[in-house]
């Protein structure tokens, strides 16, 4: 992945990405794009920091375009200190697994199992506790999941063991551990794909001013659908003296 870009926009709930600028007096959000997906809607995967007087984790969040790339809209969950790292599409939505990684090292691996095939809402699971790195998910059937587990010791300890497969029967509500003869990523499966910035015919580029720019491939090449400059955090404006 090429380096990710950071803008910073006003963006309340469901607010279109792109189509409202910071208002005096009114905080902000820097966003770190992280890649794009092309299913139908377009997904964008970012990490929004918000720009206050403290210091905040920041979150991991999906945003939805239903019109070629022009208006974006956040939708699902926002999860704090997190990375989201892998997604798959298919008849029953889009799902999307990652990991929380605030506190340094990969820790609580994660699914976001989307509520149904025509929304754009996701519910979190959580595949696995404590230290980890997820190596790789996959799905089949309609119910049945898999995710590839490396365990991490925090002081870098040796583990017995450290690869672990999980497997889930019911669309990611519960996971129990396998053993070695559980298949392998490299079975025949629904692979999930690693989150990057090309999907399909769209992809995001870095803009020199630290933005980024969203692109479309037509016959003539690569054409700019959306620009995405860079703006900084602004703060908010003190009260007015008596």
């Amino acid at each position: 992945m090429t380096t990710v870009a950071c803008l910073a926009l006003v963006l309340a709930f469901g607010a279109s990405l792109g189509d409202v600028a910071p208002a005096r007096g009114a905080a902000s959000e820097s966003i770190r794009v992280r890649g794009i997906f092309e299913r139908g809607s377009l997904y964008l995967f970012a990490d929004v920091h918000g720009c206050g007087a403290e210091p905040s984790l920041p979150a991991a969040q999906i945003f939805v375009s239903n019109d070629g790339g022009k208006t974006w809209s956040k939708r699902g969950p926002a999860v704090l200190g997190s990375d989201l790292e892998y997604v798959q599409a298919s008849a029953d939505g889009v799902w999307v697994a990652g990991l929380h990684t605030a506190e340094g090292p990969g820790i609580d691996p994660f699914l976001l199992v989307p509520t149904d095939a025509g929304s754009s809402d996701w519910r979190l699971r959580t595949i696995s506790e404590g230290p980890a790195e997820l190596r790789g998910v996959a799905r089949a059937g309609a119910s049945a999941l898999f995710a590839w587990i490396r365990r991490v010791d925090v002081h870098d300890k040796p583990i017995s063991r450290p690869n672990v497969t999980f497997h889930s029967d019911d669309r990611g509500e519960t996971w129990n551990a396998q053993d070695e003869r559980a298949p392998s990523p490299g079975s025949r499966m629904q692979r999930f794909a690693r989150i990057g910035t090309r999907s399909g015919s769209w992809r995001i580029v870095d803009r020199k001013d630290g933005g980024f720019d969203l692109q479309h491939r037509e016959k003539r090449g690569w054409q700019a659908v959306k620009e995405f400059p860079w703006t900084s955090c602004e703060a908010t404006d003190p009260a007015p003296k008596p």
